[in-house]
């Protein structure tokens, strides 16, 4: 029950006056490569394509398809 509390409210500290124990990761989070507004502009321009083809589905055959339909089947 706590658990689902502190997942809906992520920045609570204390609850019912008691402090809930956390553990913190302090992480700053920067950017690692600094673009140069003309740097941005140029990759702006190009056209941005996939590495792959993109299909409707992500069934690639009859038999992962009746796969994948069997064990959603079991599990809903």
């Amino acid at each position: 029950m706590i658990s689902d509390i502190l997942r809906r409210f992520p920045s609570l500290l204390i609850l019912d006056g008691v402090n809930l124990n956390r553990i913190v990761f302090p992480i700053t989070r920067q950017p690692k490569i600094r673009w140069t507004d003309e740097q941005r502009n140029e990759l702006r321009q190009k056209p941005f394509a996939f590495p792959f083809d993109v299909k409707g589905a992500f069934m690639e055959s009859e038999g992962v398809s009746s796969s994948i339909m069997q064990f959603c089947a079991k599990y809903f």
